[in-house]
This record gives structure tokens, C-alpha cells and sequence, in this order.
């Protein structure tokens, strides 16, 4: 794993030439860089409008294992509370420590997975909200090792 800053670089610079066609790659790219993981995904939390409450995931880096889903119910427990309301960083180091919290959690081990780290992950509308969103540099102070990396993007 890098720990410079060439990889944030390299993202910052996908970002800034691509705009966001190629954000959850470079995104995939500097987390694999940083922290390394054997499966990145993201997933879109909608909280407000007429679709309030649903999921659904936008980016997988295993499609034939962790494909994309379709919208799914944002079922109320101690993760949504950490990742979703208290915009938290979760980390579990066994399966035993998400088990309670993803119903996929039997098909997440059975991929070899016995660990997992979820960064929600905010789009400020303004610069005056950006100090209450975590920023991929948020990532290199993670001390966690795991083997899933998982985007939670929240509004902020």
C-alpha cells in the first residue's frame, strides 16, 4: 500500500480532467492505494424527496459476485445509525461484527470477506457545508485493514 501522496494526486487529477465519469474507478484506485481491499463498492443513500428511505448500489468492483442493485428499504439499525445519521466511519473485523447489520452478510463471507469498512462519503452543495463531509484524504488516517471498502454517499 502507498501511503504518499501519489495516489491522491492521481484521483484528484481523474476528477478534475474526467469531471465524475470516472469518479468511483479513481475512487476504487486511491482506497486500494491507501488502505487495499478485496472488494470497493458504493452505494447511494436517498434521504429526502419522493424516493426517501431507499439504497441501492451504483458501483461494485466485482459485478459477477457484488452486482449492482435496485433500490432496497434502509432498514433502521446500529450501522444506519453510525454510517447514515451520525456520519461515522464503521468498521468490523469479523464477520460476527457485521453479521447483525447486513442481511447479505452470508454472501459477503462466502466471497472470502471477514472484514469491512464503510466511509459514508458526503456531495456538499456549498463550501460553508463541506466541513461536516468526509474527503478522500479522510481515508489515509484510517487505521482499520479490511478486506470489503464500502462508500456510503449521503447528502449533506
Amino acid at each position: 500500500m502507498d501511503n504518499g501522496t501519489a495516489p491522491l494526486a492521481r484521483f484528484a487529477r481523474t476528477v478534475r480532467s474526467d469531471g465524475w465519469t470516472n469518479l468511483f474507478p479513481a475512487l476504487e484506485e486511491l482506497c486500494q492505494a491507501c488502505i487495499g481491499h478485496k472488494l470497493f463498492s458504493v452505494s447511494e443513500f436517498r434521504l429526502t424527496g419522493p424516493e426517501s428511505g431507499v439504497a441501492a448500489r451504483i458501483y461494485t468492483s466485482d459485478s459477477r459476485n457484488y452486482p449492482l442493485s435496485g433500490l432496497k428499504e434502509i432498514v433502521p439499525n446500529r450501522w444506519t445509525g453510525r454510517v447514515i445519521r451520525e456520519r461515522e466511519v464503521f468498521v468490523a473485523n469479523s464477520v460476527e461484527g457485521f453479521s447483525d447489520v447486513f442481511p447479505d452478510h452470508e454472501m459477503i463471507a462466502a466471497l472470502g470477506l471477514g472484514s469491512v469498512i464503510n466511509l459514508p462519503w458526503c456531495w456538499a452543495e456549498s463550501s460553508s457545508e463541506r466541513s461536516t463531509c468526509f474527503t478522500p484524504r479522510d481515508i489515509t488516517s484510517t487505521t482499520a485493514s479490511p478486506s470489503s471498502t464500502n462508500w456510503r454517499c449521503l447528502p449533506c
